[in-house]
């Protein structure tokens, strides 16, 4: 099998050998949590499960500013108010399209930038897509959570076919937490997440220390419910 990001988008199913505190994908997931040292198989694809609806109280919590996610700082209600949009799809991916638009400055790598600091430097990495886009859905009363966790990239930081280092987020519709990359030409099947989160830092942080311990030692695609 040819490894692309192509070949991965109708799902897949990866087999993780390491130390696991938990696994789920960005779209749906069948698998179990790792224990210590030991091996999971988790598939990934668009309709092999779905996650319980989110309480009212972790509504409210995903609604809420942070020291990151500055959804009440004017500068960023400001650039929310400026993109269009009717219902929460058409809203985000207008949101989506800012964010793109606006973050065109230096990547870096090393910095976990608020909200604002997105805005004023115009530059980041994923994180700040990240960070950048959950305020301005929050400012627009969309539930929004960020997401850590890895995606397939044909080349990172001299690797070839690779899963790297990862931040997106989920948006509240109603009826399920849908997926947007602001950082990436949209989200698919090759994002797997390890954890969600309000954007502070410290919500992903254990999982993010982990990724070093983590190694994809089998991999194969799904066609019609079953994994080759």
């Amino acid at each position: 099998m040819e490894l692309s990001r192509r070949t991965l988008l109708g799902g897949f199913t990866a087999v993780l050998g390491g130390s696991l505190v938990g696994c789920s994908s960005g779209m749906n997931t069948t698998g179990t949590t790792a224990k210590k040292n030991t091996t999971t198989e988790l598939t990934i694809c668009s309709d092999c499960g779905r996650e319980s609806a989110p309480t009212p109280d972790e509504l409210r919590r995903y609604l809420l500013p942070n020291a990151w996610v500055q959804s009440k700082d004017w500068h960023v209600t400001n650039f929310a108010r400026a993109a269009r949009g009717g219902g929460v799809d058409s809203t985000m991916n207008a949101l989506v399209s800012a964010v793109r638009q606006r973050l065109n400055g230096a990547i870096d790598f090393r910095e976990y930038q608020t909200a604002t600091q997105a805005l004023a430097s115009r530059g980041g990495d994923c994180t700040e897509f990240a960070i950048l886009l959950a305020a301005a859905a929050r400012a627009r009363h969309i539930p929004t959570r960020v997401v850590a966790g890895v995606s397939y990239a044909s080349h990172f930081l001299g690797e070839r076919h690779a899963f790297s280092p990862h931040m997106w987020v989920q948006a509240w519709d109603g009826e399920r937490w849908k997926s947007y990359d602001a950082a990436l030409e949209g989200f698919d099947a090759t994002h797997v997440a390890l954890a969600v989160g309000s954007g502070d830092p410290a919500d992903v942080q254990a999982q993010f220390a982990q990724l070093a311990r983590i190694e994809i030692v089998k991999l194969g695609l799904v066609r019609g419910g079953l994994s080759e």
